[in-house]
């Protein structure tokens, strides 16, 4: 997921967002640091959400997984529909591609389920 966000960020998603306006969020032509301070606090409630699975194990544990697998999911789908529509690259749709969607599907369809 972090590479995923460098790519989005080294390849200027606010930029991208600047050149295609209809497709865009407004946050994306805005400004480059609320980008970044979105990237990072999701981030860290991704770390901290793994972390926090890893001591206190529960039942519901692998179903948040693959809740939080199925909405990265969603986003590497967004980036290639975009990508498509707008007919150029949008930052991340590599990583969306050879990183999220394998790691990710794995974890959707062949994550075990936590003890319980």
């Amino acid at each position: 997921m972090a590479l995923h966000n460098v790519e989005e960020i080294a390849l200027g998603i606010p930029s991208w967002g600047r050149d295609h306006p209809r497709f865009a969020m407004s946050l994306w032509s805005d400004a480059a640091f609320a980008i970044i301070a979105v990237l990072l606090v999701l981030a860290a409630v991704a770390f901290a959400f793994a972390l926090w699975c890893q001591f206190r194990p529960h039942r519901w544990q692998a179903p948040m997984l693959r809740l939080f697998a199925l909405v990265m999911l969603l986003n590497a789908g967004s980036h290639l529909a975009l990508s498509l529509i707008t007919a150029s690259i949008m930052p991340g749709l590599v990583t969306a591609l050879l990183v999220i969607v394998p790691v990710f599907g794995w974890i959707v369809l062949r994550a075990v389920d936590s003890p319980k």
